[in-house]
């Protein structure tokens, strides 16, 4: 009986120590809104999306093999040939969290690169650039979502597709239709 006494104390101690380490803030948390805050840091938030396409080295030759075996040009790989393959399948995850993750990197851009003052800024087009590159490089990933994932001929009301993302994905905005 006393031992159970002593493990009921210590679970419930234990238990009860987890409030304060659960609502902490993290050391390396980034803050979105301050993030972006002069021309260098705009700059850098558009680089950034390229380094979340290019983490996976081959994600083009991926592309391009399984864009000549839909064509019947090869037949490597009969999935892509028969058009078979599914969004979780072995090999075709990565490319769609490569997408999204270059989708999150443009909705940064877009959405904080307004809010710097245009005086931080070389040229009064430079702000303008960058926002037009971050958003050409995300229709860049939706299409190729598009191609790769969705039905793209079926009608509007199909219920597969992609999740078009127009905000920075956080826990508030995760789950879309």
């Amino acid at each position: 009986m006393k031992n159970k006494i002593l493990l009921l104390l210590s679970v419930s101690f234990a238990l009860l120590s987890c409030d304060a380490f659960l609502t902490e803030t993290p050391r390396h948390q980034w803050d979105i809104n301050s993030a972006v805050s002069s021309y260098e840091s705009s700059e850098q938030a558009v680089i950034g999306i390229y380094g979340s396409v290019l983490l996976n080295d081959n994600i083009n030759a991926k592309l391009n093999m399984a864009y000549t075996d839909r064509s019947g040009l090869t037949k490597k790989d009969t999935k892509e040939y028969n058009f078979s393959y599914k969004q979780a399948d072995y090999g075709y995850d990565g490319l769609w969290d490569y997408l999204y993750d270059g989708i999150n990197a443009c909705n940064l851009a877009i959405t904080q690169i307004p809010n710097v003052s245009d005086n931080a800024f070389p040229t009064e087009t430079a702000k303008e650039e960058l926002i037009g590159e971050a958003r050409l490089l995300r229709g860049w990933f939706n299409s190729l979502l598009l191609l790769n994932y969705a039905c793209w001929w079926a009608e509007d009301s199909n219920p597969y597709g992609i999740i078009y993302r127009e905000q920075p994905a956080n826990m508030n905005n995760i789950h879309q239709p």
